[in-house]
């Protein structure tokens, strides 16, 4: 995760508010710089909020600007303004087209049909956990349930804790 770019859309504890009591975004950015990533952030009400609370986080002015170069990008609030990204557009800003969707806001098949490797909350993976492959050559993401290939792996995990008491939610890591 150290030095990996991620892109985080949505701040607020539910979309159509600036409220960020209790806002799953808060532990999950966390938890992310302390593994090492730098974040960036949009939301479309929350981020003057955001700002107050959360530290070293860079914040884009649209969803776009937040993907552009990022490893990974995890979707935190359920904002309708996020069902409707272009997702060719998106996957052409991004470094690695790999979408951790903690609100499952779309479906999977969409997703590997456009060439992102997909892991959603609850979403049934055949042959266990997959494993994430960006191939420089041909600049595309290639899923592998079977065969562990050396590349980028991505898991998501939301409820264990470190001992200190922060969330450790996501892990994307070069393989090899």
């Amino acid at each position: 995760m150290r030095r990996k770019t991620i892109a985080v859309l949505g701040l607020t504890f539910k979309p159509n508010t600036d409220d960020m009591r209790e806002a799953p975004s808060l532990s999950i950015i966390t938890g992310l710089q302390d593994a090492g990533a730098k974040v960036r952030a949009y939301d479309p009400e929350g981020m003057d909020q955001a700002q107050k609370l959360l530290a070293d986080v860079k914040y884009a002015p649209d969803p776009y600007a937040c993907v552009e170069g990022a490893d990974a990008l995890v979707i935190v609030t359920e904002w309708d303004a996020f069902r409707a990204l272009d997702l060719r557009r998106v996957k052409g800003l991004m470094r690695v087209p790999i979408v951790v969707d903690l609100r499952n806001i779309y479906m999977p098949d969409e997703l590997c049909r456009h060439g992102f490797a997909y892991f959603g909350v609850g979403q049934p993976q055949e042959g266990g956990p997959r494993t994430a492959f960006w191939t420089r050559r041909t600049q595309e993401v290639r899923v592998n349930a079977a065969a562990p290939m050396p590349h980028f792996t991505a898991e998501v995990d939301t409820a264990p804790r470190h001992s200190d008491g922060k969330v450790a939610p996501i892990r994307i890591a070069k393989e090899g």
